[in-house]
């Protein structure tokens, strides 16, 4: 664990990665600071520690009513720790390549559910992207219609998060099973028709071979299909 209770005789080199992190944050709040800066606070921890330190930061910054501005790459971070997040990146292709600016700033659940853009999108976790015409709150495309809000008329692109969608088998179905990968908690499943590419999240494996359609689980996000970031 990464507890410091008992460590007080130890030197720095003996502590564990977490036990440091601790040790630093300590450090820094006690001036009692208005303001601290933290540059990839949990680089090099493992995921599940990651996630306890998160939420102590947190927990520690409302108590002593700190502000904190965290730089991190890593989106669950970000959401984790913050009221807000700032997003940083180009409008191209590739939001990680050409000039940076502010793409977003709102609540994580609002950059994660309603990006502005593509690339926010791109950089607030996986998504897949289903181009169609939308009216009525509805996506029309190919390989199905998809519920639908953010842009109200004409082409778009829905941003669909795995999470956010799911296979069912269907003998008429568009959809072709191709590579699926177990995480744990959930299966992610690349299903395809045609040209159209989705990850979609499934509590249980798919057989291969099968005809699939999908539906969405909540309606999906619409952007306009000039949307620069793609």
């Amino acid at each position: 664990g990464a507890s410091l209770a008992g460590l007080s005789e130890r030197r720095p080199g003996e502590l564990s990665g977490g036990q440091q992190q601790r040790c630093a944050l300590a450090r820094a709040l006690a001036p009692r600071p208005r303001l601290l800066l933290f540059d990839e606070p949990f680089a090099n921890l493992d995921a599940a520690l990651r996630g306890r330190l998160a939420r102590e930061l947190r927990r520690i910054l409302h108590s002593e009513q700190a502000a904190a501005l965290v730089v991190t790459h890593d989106c669950s971070d970000a959401f984790s720790i913050s009221d807000r997040v700032a997003v940083l990146g180009s409008e191209g292709p590739d939001p990680t390549r050409g000039p940076t600016r502010l793409l977003q700033c709102a609540s994580g659940p609002e950059v994660y559910r309603r990006p502005r853009s593509r690339a926010v999108a791109l950089l607030g976790g996986p998504f897949s992207q289903i181009e169609g015409e939308v009216s009525e709150r509805t996506l029309r495309a190919p390989a199905g219609e998809f519920p639908v809000e953010g842009a109200t008329e004409g082409a778009a692109l829905a941003l669909a998060r795995p999470e956010d969608l799911r296979a069912l088998a269907d003998p008429a179905g568009p959809f072709e099973l191709g590579e699926q990968t177990y995480l744990g908690r959930t299966h992610v499943l690349r299903l395809r028709a045609g040209d159209l590419e989705l990850s979609v999240e499934s509590s249980e494996p798919l057989a291969e071979g099968e005809r699939y359609r999908v539906e969405a689980l909540r309606p999906l996000w619409a952007i306009e299909a000039n949307d620069p970031g793609t």
